[in-house]
Order: structure tokens, then sequence, then C-alpha cells
């Protein structure tokens, strides 16, 4: 196989991978925008839950009523979120780190290239 060869399957290989990256990043940009999203509604929302926990207790505490079991559900919620939450971090990290795995082995492509 000559240089030239080589030469031609390097731009070929170089060109698929671009095409491959144009064709994923939109994807997951946003995806990863979607996953921000979501993050701050679940810190919108374990604000919110905590809020009427507090409320929910003060109230049981001046009324006679039985609040606690709509608390402990609260606070289950609550914990739901933090764990989606926990989940989506993941997520957003995986993301993260396979963008920057795409844009180093294109980089490498496009540099094996111009050598």
């Amino acid at each position: 196989m000559s240089s030239e060869d080589s030469a031609k399957a390097a731009d070929a290989e170089s060109d698929m991978v671009m095409g491959m990256m144009s064709a994923i990043e939109p994807a997951i940009e946003r995806f990863d925008a979607q996953v921000i999203s979501a993050r701050e509604s679940q810190a919108l929302l374990a604000a919110r839950i905590q809020e009427l926990s507090d409320v929910l207790h003060v109230m049981g505490k001046v009324q006679a009523c039985d609040f606690d079991s709509y608390s402990r559900k609260l606070n289950e919620s609550s914990r739901r979120v933090a764990n989606t939450c926990r989940i989506l971090e993941n997520v957003h990290e995986r993301l993260t780190r396979m963008q920057r795995e795409i844009s180093r082995e294109t980089y490498l492509k496009k540099e094996n290239v111009t050598l």
C-alpha cells in the first residue's frame, strides 16, 4: 500500500469521523441541555417539597391534625427527587466525558491526516 493510498484512507476515515461527530454532537448538546434543565427543575421541586413539609409540620403542632403520614410521603418524595438528581448528574458527567472523547478522537484523526 503506497503512502498516497494510506493518506486517502486516512482522509476517508477522517471524513467519516467528522460526519459522525456532526450527526451526534447536536443530539448530545440537546440532551445535555435537557439534563441541566431537569436538574434545575429537580432542585426547585426539592425546595418546594421541603417548604410544604415544614408548613405541614408547623400546622401539625398548632392543630391536632395527623399530618405525619403526609410529611413522611413528602420526605420520601424528596428522597426520590434527590436520587433522580444524582442519576441525572451521572448521566451529565457521562455525556460530557463522551463528548470530550469524541472531540479528542476527531482532533487526533485530523492530526494524523495532516501528518
